[in-house]
Protein backbone atom coordinates (compact mmCIF):
# COMPACT_ATOMS: atom_id res chain seq x y z
CA UNK A 1 0.00 0.00 0.00
CA UNK A 2 1.27 3.76 -0.04
CA UNK A 3 2.54 5.18 3.19
CA UNK A 4 -0.94 6.46 3.86
CA UNK A 5 -3.51 3.95 2.88
CA UNK A 6 -4.37 2.34 6.13
CA UNK A 7 -3.79 5.47 8.24
CA UNK A 8 -6.64 7.24 5.91
CA UNK A 9 -8.81 4.34 5.81
CA UNK A 10 -9.07 3.60 9.63
CA UNK A 11 -9.27 7.50 9.74
CA UNK A 12 -12.49 7.99 7.96
CA UNK A 13 -13.75 5.52 10.16
CA UNK A 14 -12.71 7.82 13.00
CA UNK A 15 -14.03 10.86 11.85
CA UNK A 16 -17.45 9.16 10.48
CA UNK A 17 -18.50 6.81 13.52
CA UNK A 18 -21.60 6.02 11.31
CA UNK A 19 -19.98 4.51 8.82
CA UNK A 20 -19.08 0.32 9.27
CA UNK A 21 -16.51 0.11 5.83
CA UNK A 22 -14.04 2.72 4.36
CA UNK A 23 -13.07 0.65 1.07
CA UNK A 24 -9.93 2.48 -0.74
CA UNK A 25 -8.75 1.53 -4.62
CA UNK A 26 -7.15 -1.21 -5.87
CA UNK A 27 -4.69 -1.01 -9.33
CA UNK A 28 -3.00 -3.36 -10.96
CA UNK A 29 0.45 -1.97 -11.39
CA UNK A 30 2.68 -4.86 -11.96
CA UNK A 31 2.95 -8.83 -13.16
CA UNK A 32 1.39 -10.31 -16.05
CA UNK A 33 1.65 -9.56 -20.12
CA UNK A 34 2.43 -5.84 -20.17
CA UNK A 35 -0.53 -4.98 -22.78
CA UNK A 36 -3.19 -7.05 -20.49
CA UNK A 37 -1.14 -5.15 -17.07
CA UNK A 38 -1.47 -2.06 -19.17
CA UNK A 39 -5.54 -2.58 -19.92
CA UNK A 40 -6.34 -4.12 -16.86
CA UNK A 41 -4.62 -1.46 -14.27
CA UNK A 42 -6.96 1.18 -16.44
CA UNK A 43 -9.56 -0.63 -16.43
CA UNK A 44 -9.05 -0.69 -12.93
CA UNK A 45 -8.07 2.99 -12.26
CA UNK A 46 -11.47 3.93 -13.92
CA UNK A 47 -13.79 1.75 -11.87
CA UNK A 48 -12.33 2.51 -8.77
CA UNK A 49 -12.03 5.87 -9.03
CA UNK A 50 -15.11 7.16 -11.06
CA UNK A 51 -17.16 4.70 -12.28
CA UNK A 52 -17.54 2.74 -8.70
CA UNK A 53 -18.07 6.39 -6.81
CA UNK A 54 -20.63 7.11 -8.83
CA UNK A 55 -22.65 3.89 -8.84
CA UNK A 56 -22.38 4.49 -5.05
CA UNK A 57 -24.17 8.06 -4.96
CA UNK A 58 -26.63 6.73 -6.79
CA UNK A 59 -26.73 3.60 -4.24
CA UNK A 60 -26.55 5.28 -1.57
CA UNK A 61 -23.49 3.31 -0.17
CA UNK A 62 -20.07 2.04 -1.45
CA UNK A 63 -19.55 -1.75 -1.09
CA UNK A 64 -16.70 -4.32 -0.34
CA UNK A 65 -15.02 -5.78 -3.06
CA UNK A 66 -11.54 -7.42 -3.00
CA UNK A 67 -9.62 -5.84 -0.40
CA UNK A 68 -7.93 -2.73 0.81
CA UNK A 69 -10.64 -1.65 2.82
CA UNK A 70 -10.65 -0.81 6.79
CA UNK A 71 -13.99 -2.87 8.68
CA UNK A 72 -15.35 -2.31 12.33
CA UNK A 73 -14.26 -5.15 14.18
CA UNK A 74 -17.91 -5.97 15.86
CA UNK A 75 -19.68 -5.64 12.30
CA UNK A 76 -17.69 -8.11 10.43
CA UNK A 77 -17.77 -10.47 13.74
CA UNK A 78 -21.27 -9.81 13.30
CA UNK A 79 -21.66 -10.79 9.58
CA UNK A 80 -19.61 -13.11 9.07
CA UNK A 81 -18.25 -14.95 5.65
CA UNK A 82 -20.67 -17.12 3.95
CA UNK A 83 -18.41 -19.63 2.28
CA UNK A 84 -20.39 -20.83 0.30
CA UNK A 85 -20.22 -17.33 -2.02
CA UNK A 86 -17.99 -17.57 -5.04
CA UNK A 87 -17.53 -13.51 -3.96
CA UNK A 88 -17.89 -13.77 -0.12
CA UNK A 89 -16.49 -9.72 -0.52
CA UNK A 90 -20.31 -8.79 -2.57
CA UNK A 91 -22.13 -11.04 -0.11
CA UNK A 92 -21.29 -9.77 2.90
CA UNK A 93 -21.64 -5.80 1.24
CA UNK A 94 -25.16 -6.86 0.53
CA UNK A 95 -26.08 -8.41 3.92
CA UNK A 96 -24.66 -5.43 5.66
CA UNK A 97 -26.67 -2.87 3.50
CA UNK A 98 -29.63 -4.84 4.11
CA UNK A 99 -29.12 -4.18 8.07
CA UNK A 100 -28.29 -0.75 7.74
CA UNK A 101 -24.62 -0.41 7.80
CA UNK A 102 -23.64 2.22 5.57
CA UNK A 103 -20.01 2.01 4.08
CA UNK A 104 -17.84 4.61 1.58
CA UNK A 105 -15.41 4.90 -1.06
CA UNK A 106 -12.16 6.38 -0.44
CA UNK A 107 -10.30 6.35 -3.91
CA UNK A 108 -7.41 8.05 -3.02
CA UNK A 109 -6.54 5.32 -0.85
CA UNK A 110 -4.83 2.98 -2.85
CA UNK A 111 -2.95 -0.34 -3.25
CA UNK A 112 -1.34 -1.85 -6.00
CA UNK A 113 -1.52 -5.73 -6.77
CA UNK A 114 -0.09 -8.59 -9.41
CA UNK A 115 -1.91 -8.87 -12.48
CA UNK A 116 -2.90 -12.11 -13.35
CA UNK A 117 -0.09 -13.60 -15.62
CA UNK A 118 -1.95 -14.95 -18.61
CA UNK A 119 -5.12 -14.59 -20.59
CA UNK A 120 -6.83 -17.78 -19.48
CA UNK A 121 -6.26 -17.19 -15.61
CA UNK A 122 -7.72 -13.56 -15.98
CA UNK A 123 -10.60 -15.03 -17.87
CA UNK A 124 -11.20 -17.60 -15.32
CA UNK A 125 -10.89 -14.59 -12.66
CA UNK A 126 -13.16 -12.92 -14.18
CA UNK A 127 -15.70 -15.85 -14.97
CA UNK A 128 -15.58 -16.36 -11.10
CA UNK A 129 -16.54 -13.07 -10.47
CA UNK A 130 -19.22 -12.99 -12.88
CA UNK A 131 -20.57 -16.00 -11.52
CA UNK A 132 -20.02 -14.83 -7.88
CA UNK A 133 -21.95 -11.24 -8.61
CA UNK A 134 -25.50 -13.40 -10.04
CA UNK A 135 -25.15 -15.61 -7.29
CA UNK A 136 -25.28 -13.12 -4.67
CA UNK A 137 -28.04 -11.32 -7.01
CA UNK A 138 -30.00 -14.69 -6.79
CA UNK A 139 -29.55 -15.40 -3.27
CA UNK A 140 -29.55 -11.95 -1.35
CA UNK A 141 -32.12 -9.78 -3.53
CA UNK A 142 -34.68 -10.99 -2.02
CA UNK A 143 -33.26 -10.78 1.51
CA UNK A 144 -33.02 -7.52 0.94
CA UNK A 145 -36.24 -6.50 -0.14
CA UNK A 146 -37.54 -8.37 2.74
CA UNK A 147 -35.46 -6.53 5.30
CA UNK A 148 -37.35 -4.45 8.33
CA UNK A 149 -34.19 -2.56 9.15
CA UNK A 150 -33.76 -0.04 5.81
CA UNK A 151 -36.56 1.96 4.27
CA UNK A 152 -38.57 0.83 0.86
CA UNK A 153 -36.44 3.54 -0.90
CA UNK A 154 -33.25 2.24 0.54
CA UNK A 155 -33.42 -1.31 -0.99
CA UNK A 156 -34.46 -0.19 -4.47
CA UNK A 157 -31.34 2.35 -3.84
CA UNK A 158 -29.20 -0.35 -2.67
CA UNK A 159 -30.62 -3.32 -5.62
CA UNK A 160 -29.13 -0.84 -7.99
CA UNK A 161 -25.62 -2.24 -6.64
CA UNK A 162 -26.82 -5.73 -7.75
CA UNK A 163 -29.03 -4.59 -11.09
CA UNK A 164 -26.55 -2.28 -12.85
CA UNK A 165 -24.89 -4.14 -14.50
CA UNK A 166 -27.19 -5.42 -16.88
CA UNK A 167 -27.63 -2.05 -17.60
CA UNK A 168 -23.99 -1.54 -18.51
CA UNK A 169 -24.37 -4.89 -20.64
CA UNK A 170 -27.41 -3.86 -22.56
CA UNK A 171 -25.35 -0.42 -23.92
CA UNK A 172 -22.75 -2.88 -24.39
CA UNK A 173 -24.43 -4.72 -26.83
CA UNK A 174 -25.90 -1.35 -28.26
CA UNK A 175 -22.75 0.32 -29.02
CA UNK A 176 -21.28 -3.19 -30.65
CA UNK A 177 -24.67 -3.92 -32.80
CA UNK A 178 -24.58 0.26 -34.03
CA UNK A 179 -20.31 -0.62 -34.60
CA UNK A 180 -21.42 -3.74 -36.51
CA UNK A 181 -24.43 -1.60 -38.47
CA UNK A 182 -22.55 1.27 -39.52
CA UNK A 183 -19.10 -1.03 -40.76
CA UNK A 184 -21.32 -2.81 -42.44
CA UNK A 185 -22.84 -0.04 -44.40
CA UNK A 186 -19.51 1.54 -44.89
CA UNK A 187 -17.87 -1.76 -46.22
CA UNK A 188 -21.03 -2.54 -48.40
CA UNK A 189 -21.84 -5.95 -46.63
CA UNK A 190 -25.67 -5.35 -46.19
CA UNK A 191 -27.88 -5.13 -48.92
CA UNK A 192 -30.88 -3.33 -47.55
CA UNK A 193 -28.13 -0.50 -46.78
CA UNK A 194 -27.30 -1.06 -43.55
CA UNK A 195 -30.62 0.83 -41.80
CA UNK A 196 -30.31 1.20 -37.96
CA UNK A 197 -33.90 1.20 -36.46
CA UNK A 198 -34.66 4.20 -34.95
CA UNK A 199 -35.27 3.30 -31.34
CA UNK A 200 -31.67 2.11 -31.70
CA UNK A 201 -30.43 5.21 -33.33
CA UNK A 202 -31.53 6.76 -30.25
CA UNK A 203 -30.02 4.79 -27.73
CA UNK A 204 -26.72 4.80 -29.86
CA UNK A 205 -27.14 8.20 -29.59
CA UNK A 206 -27.38 8.45 -25.84
CA UNK A 207 -24.70 5.98 -25.11
CA UNK A 208 -22.24 7.58 -27.59
CA UNK A 209 -22.63 11.46 -25.64
CA UNK A 210 -22.76 9.21 -22.09
CA UNK A 211 -19.64 7.29 -23.00
CA UNK A 212 -17.92 11.08 -24.31
CA UNK A 213 -18.98 12.54 -20.72
CA UNK A 214 -17.78 9.82 -18.81
CA UNK A 215 -14.06 10.31 -20.72
CA UNK A 216 -13.97 13.25 -20.47
CA UNK A 217 -14.91 12.73 -16.54
CA UNK A 218 -12.38 10.54 -16.00
CA UNK A 219 -9.08 12.40 -17.83
CA UNK A 220 -10.39 15.21 -15.50
CA UNK A 221 -10.02 12.79 -12.14
CA UNK A 222 -7.03 11.98 -13.24
CA UNK A 223 -5.70 15.40 -12.80
CA UNK A 224 -7.66 15.86 -9.80
CA UNK A 225 -5.44 12.55 -8.18
CA UNK A 226 -2.13 14.23 -9.77
CA UNK A 227 -2.06 10.26 -11.28
CA UNK A 228 1.64 10.05 -13.15
CA UNK A 229 1.96 10.20 -17.11
CA UNK A 230 1.95 6.40 -17.49
CA UNK A 231 -1.45 6.33 -15.51
CA UNK A 232 -2.79 8.13 -17.49
CA UNK A 233 -1.94 6.15 -20.88
CA UNK A 234 -3.32 2.88 -19.56
CA UNK A 235 -6.67 4.97 -19.30
CA UNK A 236 -6.70 6.14 -22.33
CA UNK A 237 -5.41 3.04 -23.71
CA UNK A 238 -8.66 0.76 -21.87
CA UNK A 239 -10.89 3.06 -23.15
CA UNK A 240 -11.15 2.07 -27.12
CA UNK A 241 -11.67 -1.82 -25.99
CA UNK A 242 -14.34 -0.68 -23.47
CA UNK A 243 -17.21 -1.63 -25.64
CA UNK A 244 -15.38 -4.94 -26.46
CA UNK A 245 -15.03 -5.46 -22.62
CA UNK A 246 -18.94 -5.12 -22.01
CA UNK A 247 -19.32 -7.76 -24.52
CA UNK A 248 -17.35 -9.95 -23.09
CA UNK A 249 -18.82 -8.77 -19.70
CA UNK A 250 -22.44 -9.94 -21.41
CA UNK A 251 -21.00 -13.44 -22.41
CA UNK A 252 -19.40 -14.19 -19.14
CA UNK A 253 -22.81 -13.53 -17.46
CA UNK A 254 -25.09 -16.12 -19.98
CA UNK A 255 -21.60 -18.63 -18.90
CA UNK A 256 -22.40 -17.78 -15.14
CA UNK A 257 -26.39 -18.20 -15.57
CA UNK A 258 -25.49 -21.93 -17.19
CA UNK A 259 -22.89 -22.92 -15.17
CA UNK A 260 -24.58 -22.17 -12.09
CA UNK A 261 -27.75 -23.98 -12.78
CA UNK A 262 -25.64 -26.89 -13.67
CA UNK A 263 -23.25 -26.91 -10.91
CA UNK A 264 -24.35 -28.69 -7.70
CA UNK A 265 -21.24 -27.56 -5.78
CA UNK A 266 -19.06 -24.51 -6.62
CA UNK A 267 -15.16 -24.41 -5.31
CA UNK A 268 -12.29 -22.11 -6.49
CA UNK A 269 -8.79 -21.23 -5.44
CA UNK A 270 -7.41 -18.04 -5.55
CA UNK A 271 -6.01 -16.44 -9.10
CA UNK A 272 -2.81 -16.91 -10.10
CA UNK A 273 -0.44 -14.21 -9.96
CA UNK A 274 3.09 -15.19 -11.46
CA UNK A 275 3.98 -17.70 -14.09
CA UNK A 276 4.21 -21.59 -12.88
CA UNK A 277 1.27 -21.01 -9.95
CA UNK A 278 -1.62 -22.66 -9.72
CA UNK A 279 -4.16 -21.17 -11.78
CA UNK A 280 -7.67 -20.04 -10.76
CA UNK A 281 -10.06 -22.75 -11.30
CA UNK A 282 -13.79 -23.21 -10.98
CA UNK A 283 -14.90 -26.78 -10.68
Amino acid sequence: PRANTIETLVRTLVHHPQLTMARGSLLVERGGYPLLQWLVDGMEWASWHFHAPGLSLLAGSAYFGGGNAAWRTEALQELGFDPNMLTEDIDISIRALSLGHRMQFVPWAQVGELCPPTLAAFYRQRLRWAMGWEQVTFKRLTTLFSSNAITEAKKWRTSILLLARYSAMINGLIAMYNLIMNLGHDLGWLGFGGQIAPPIRVASTINLYASLCALTFIILSLGLFREPWWRWVHVVMFFPFGTFYLLATTVLVFISWIRLSCLQELTWVPTARQAGAETHSIK
